[in-house]
């Protein structure tokens, strides 16, 4: 599974950004968006007029090789049908040290649509210290992200 992302350049250029997928995201996004496990896919996100290899990369590469391992789960309430969780930053400064802002949200967009929770809510919760909630959630379903999934 890959991750692909397309830009019309300035100048009239496509530029085009692939990443795989680690095993473990592979599998989180095969049973959260009820793929089929026996198909390859590529998600493409191709509605950006500005995204930089460099700059938007970063966070897509942060997320696919660092993320996982600093995402501590928690069990928040528990009874014998129901429990809830919730997920947060085991070193917030890790982040905070490889992400701006804006990165971070542009990687709440992505993880929105990939209907990744386990990443996207302590991305959010770290964002809400500067924005509100209903802010992050408009970014997010902004159809700048629309993504599109095609099977190999």
């Amino acid at each position: 599974m890959q991750l692909s992302f397309i830009t019309l350049q300035d100048n009239g250029c496509i530029n085009h950004d692939l990443h795989n997928i680690p095993t473990q995201i592979m599998n989180d996004i095969t049973d959260n968006l009820e793929l089929s496990k026996n198909k390859e896919y590529v998600i493409s996100f191709s509605s950006f007029v500005d995204y930089n290899k460099e700059y938007h990369g970063k966070a897509i590469k942060y997320f696919l090789h660092n993320m996982s391992n600093n995402i501590d789960r928690t069990v928040v309430s528990e009874d014998p049908i129901n429990y809830q969780v919730t997920y947060s930053f085991k070193d917030v400064n890790n982040v905070t040290e490889s992400l701006d802002t804006e990165q971070l949200k542009f990687l709440c967009a992505i993880l929105h649509n990939l209907n990744l929770k386990k990443y996207l809510v302590p991305c959010v919760i770290l964002l809400s210290n500067e924005f509100k909630f209903d802010e992050i959630k408009n970014f997010c379903k902004d159809s700048l992200y629309k993504m599109t999934i095609f099977a190999k």
